[in-house]
């Protein structure tokens, strides 16, 4: 009974909590970020108990190269932000892909005249109908690949590559690399968004070419079915060929998002 005494009290000490909270800092930015582990609306105390139930699977790993405890509270605070801001770098590279899908919906829905859709509230927060419906298929889709076993596995090898508490930001090579990240994001919005873009555009080029033959015709208020059915038909065939390139902008995703915290760590 003793022995079972002293083995919690040990596992309570203060220097186990100190280092905890190290590996829970750079944990807690999946959960708040990422969206397939912390969906918009989340309560916080899910998203808490996720963090707590990250960082006791992988504390075993962070400890082995985790380095001594600062002799002052102020460093200690320091290597905090510091792996914060790791595990944030991870996190927001890692939703790329999600944050391409949902722009790319937020823009169709935009073109094809949905204003209402500014009023629609997911979680808090303004969105649109399209949008979170491209977002939750991005969710389902790296789900069904196996994409969180993918990204939680190089997380991990984060955890021994940049030691807990032992990394020193390189904040020039991290700049770079996060800069050629938001490129490749960028390019990838874009290329989800075309199918609509050409089909509204075609649709106000076809409405344009009415309005001047017969400017009898009150062509605005006739269109505005047309453009909602044109980016209902655009959403529906991007989805289409967005199942053929999600799979490679997971997998880019996740490495870049290892490569930019080697870079910030070395």
């Amino acid at each position: 009974m003793s022995d079972l005494r002293a083995a919690v009290e040990a596992l309570l000490s203060g220097d186990v909590l100190e280092r905890g909270a190290w590996v829970a800092a750079r944990v807690a930015p999946l959960t708040v970020f990422v969206p397939w582990l912390g969906l918009r609306g989340l309560p916080s105390a899910v998203r808490a108990g996720l963090t707590v139930v990250l960082t006791l699977a992988l504390a075993p790993l962070a400890w082995v190269s985790m380095a001594p405890l600062p002799a002052s509270t102020l460093a200690w605070g320091v290597t905090l932000l510091r792996e914060l801001t790791l595990g944030a770098a991870f996190a927001l590279v890692a939703a790329l892909p999600f944050e391409a899908l949902r722009w790319s919906g937020q823009v169709t829905d935009a073109w094809r005249g949905a204003s209402l859709s500014d009023l629609v509230s997911f979680g808090g927060a303004p969105s649109s109908p399209l949008g979170e419906l491209f977002a939750l298929f991005g969710v389902v889709l790296f789900f069904g690949l196996g994409g969180h076993l993918l990204a939680l596995r190089a997380f991990a090898d984060t955890l021994v590559a940049a030691p807990v508490g032992a990394v020193a930001l390189d904040a020039t090579a991290g700049w770079l690399m996060a800069a050629r990240v938001t490129g490749d994001a960028l390019a990838l919005a874009v290329a989800f968004a075309a199918p609509a873009a050409v089909w509204v555009v075609s649709i106000e080029l076809t409405l344009g070419l009415v309005g001047r033959a017969a400017p009898q015709l009150p062509v605005y208020f006739a269109g505005m079915p047309l453009r909602a059915a044109a980016g209902i038909a655009a959403a529906f065939f991007s989805v289409a060929l967005l199942a053929q390139a999600l799979p490679h902008a997971f997998r880019d995703a996740i490495a870049f998002a290892a490569r930019l915290l080697d870079a910030l760590a070395h």
